[in-house]
């Protein structure tokens, strides 16, 4: 039984039998989620096919880690540089996203940069750009 945000659920099923990668589910363990909610059972073998997936859910269910698991996991280790790009409509979405990214995508040394609220950046490209709650997903060692 896992709590999300004062739901309860079960889903009898774990994160390996849906397809995530052991270390991201123990990740996942480590923060006390131990089976994925009933939108992450639903979404995330189909994202890990490569199949688009449009998913609505109450706020609090776990739709941030059904894309970005599959996400995470889909990120080529031996390929340095932008791999992913999210594009959230709020600040506070994409700050949540940054938060979520950067908490489970530390142990694979996935990094993640937020540009958030139209601020200019330098993105190792040593151009500026101004852009808008963008979450940058790159790999960098």
């Amino acid at each position: 039984m896992n709590k999300l945000k004062g739901w309860t659920y079960m889903t009898n099923q774990t994160f390996a039998s849906i397809g995530v990668e052991q270390d991201l589910e123990a990740v996942l363990a480590k923060h006390g989620i131990n089976e994925p909610s009933p939108v992450q059972a639903q979404t995330i073998p189909v994202i890990l096919e490569g199949r688009d997936v449009v998913s609505k859910s109450q706020t609090g269910t776990g739709k941030t880690l059904a894309y970005l698991l599959p996400m995470l996991q889909s990120i080529k280790m031996d390929i340095k540089g932008t791999q992913k790009l999210v594009i959230a409509p709020t600040q506070e979405l994409a700050m949540q996203i940054v938060r979520e990214a950067q908490r489970y995508g530390e142990e694979r040394k996935i990094g993640v940069l937020g540009l958030i609220g139209g601020a200019a950046a330098n993105v190792r490209s040593r151009s500026c750009v101004s852009i808008h709650n963008w979450l940058w997903v790159h790999r960098d060692d």
